[in-house]
């Protein structure tokens, strides 16, 4: 039985005839290749080396020559053609957000998967010693780096709002809800949609609280809600 032939790789020489090229038996089958020479890699002047980048720097054909860009790395902008780049708001990643009544607490999960003597209440915000406040219900829109959440502590209950980056402001969007259970934002749509168990019924706005509106009637004891984003 004829054994199949050994695999090998051929190196063509200048004038591509056969006679000066070179062979190397393998005892494996080739896949990628390239020839390691500073021949193949002219070491020039870029455009890049005039151009100070914060994070990145691209070449770029143009009708001059070449050309450069900057760029910033992701969860990162620029107002400055990329000369300087900043954290967007939501470059902070993942967190658990959640109520506890008398503050709202937002912890990195990062964080958490790490062995740490962290104290979570320093993650916490709007904490009230008099315990005047009640958070009850949370949830967020990611990319515009906001928190929502319902007030019922105070003598007119509110849905609320606040920025990942500057947590201590808060800003009111409705004014006199009843007794809100469960607050869903649907980011794709703008609009965020509650249960209010005083009036017995589940209300709809846009994320600014405007054109508020009763969307179901008759609810026994409305709690919690959600959006179905696929099949809506």
């Amino acid at each position: 039985m004829e054994l199949p032939p050994k695999p090998q790789v051929w190196f063509l020489g200048f004038n591509k005839t056969h006679n000066s090229s070179v062979h190397l038996t393998l005892p494996r089958i080739p896949y990628g290749i390239t020839v390691y020479a500073n021949t193949r890699q002219k070491q020039t002047g870029s455009p890049c080396d005039v151009n100070h980048c914060a994070h990145m720097c691209v070449p770029l054909p143009s009708t001059y020559g070449l050309e450069s860009k900057c760029l910033c790395q992701d969860g990162y902008n620029s107002t400055d053609k990329g000369k300087t780049c900043q954290p967007t708001v939501t470059s902070k990643g993942a967190m658990y957000v959640y109520a506890l009544l008398d503050r709202i607490c937002a912890v990195p999960i990062k964080r958490t998967m790490k062995t740490s003597d962290d104290d979570p209440k320093k993650y916490c915000f709007f904490s009230s010693a008099s315990k005047a406040y009640k958070f009850r219900t949370v949830d967020f829109n990611y990319k515009a780096g906001e928190i929502y959440f319902t007030e019922s502590g105070m003598s007119v209950k509110t849905i609320r709002r606040a920025q990942v980056e500057n947590r201590g402001v808060n800003q009111v969007l409705v004014y006199g809800t009843g007794d809100v259970r469960g607050l869903v934002v649907d980011w794709m749509s703008s609009n965020m949609y509650w249960t209010d168990v005083d009036t017995a019924a589940i209300w709809v706005s846009r994320l600014e609280g405007h054109h508020m509106s009763k969307l179901i009637k008759d609810v026994y004891n409305p709690v919690a809600i959600t959006v179905d984003m696929q099949t809506r």
